[in-house]
């Protein structure tokens, strides 16, 4: 893991990482860090009909629809979920597509998926997120059942996207 990084370092390593995002709409990445130590990072991850996780593909059902709507259509897992379930190395990305459908766990679901000792590591913990200007109200409902209450957004991505969700009409 890595320590004692600045904010600025960790924007430009989650810069890094949303290459591997599978995501055509939008490439959001996030990092958990907590005293001064990156816990875990992770990107979102789409699966289309026909398409498992980490699978690239070229066309997104969701490309036109606002954001937050219709995620029945690709399946998101999103950034600020894989990197919460990310603090257990082992888990593959079948396990994280129990996840998928988020907006729709109890926190009794979620918290199951964490052994005592991991909300122990993620509680007052805080998680950056790169690539979209918001977290939705289902990350944010994960993140706190977990114990992860500060989020920080990048406000250059932030910026971008909002510009650009808002020219298209889908904010």
């Amino acid at each position: 893991m890595m320590r004692g990084l600045s904010d600025e370092a960790i924007w430009k390593k989650l810069d890094e990482i949303l290459s591997s995002s599978t995501c055509l709409k939008t490439q959001t990445a996030a990092a958990i860090i907590k005293d001064n130590e990156v816990l875990s990072v992770g990107c979102n991850f789409c699966a289309p009909e026909g398409y498992d996780y980490r699978e690239k593909f070229s066309c997104c059902p969701r490309m036109a629809i606002k954001t937050g709507k219709n995620y029945e259509l690709c399946k998101p897992i999103h950034a600020e979920v894989v990197a919460a379930l990310g603090i257990r190395k082992d888990r593959n990305y079948s396990e994280l597509g129990k996840y998928a459908s988020h907006l729709s766990l109890s926190e009794s679901d979620i918290r199951a998926a964490f052994s005592e000792e991991e909300l122990n590591k993620l509680s007052g913990a805080t998680l950056y997120l790169i690539g979209h200007y918001r977290a939705c109200e289902g990350c944010v409902k994960f993140l706190d059942t977990v114990g992860i209450k500060t989020i920080k957004l990048n406000e250059k991505s932030s910026e971008t996207i909002k510009s650009r969700y808002t020219d298209l009409k889908i904010t």
